[in-house]
């Protein structure tokens, strides 16, 4: 879990005050739950609370993505 830790200053490793360490945080977590739906450790199963399926089923024909790779597309000139 990626929290504050308001009375644990010198254990703080991220900061949504200046965004320190936050999306490799993000980034880390969802490698590591990607990981675990790949291994069998996590099933997707509809219906239930835990991890819901979207438009792309790791292990289908053309559903894959890349996390390394997948970058937003440019919206603008700037």
């Amino acid at each position: 879990v990626v929290g504050c830790k308001a009375d644990m200053e010198a254990s703080r490793e991220t900061s949504a005050k200046t965004g320190l360490n936050v999306e490799e945080a993000f980034e880390t977590i969802a490698r590591d739950i990607y990981a675990k739906v790949e291994s069998g450790e996590f099933k997707l199963e509809d219906g239930w609370d835990g991890i819901k399926t979207g438009f792309f089923r790791p292990g289908l024909p053309g559903c894959y993505i890349d996390l390394l790779e997948a970058k937003p597309e440019s919206t603008g000139c700037c």
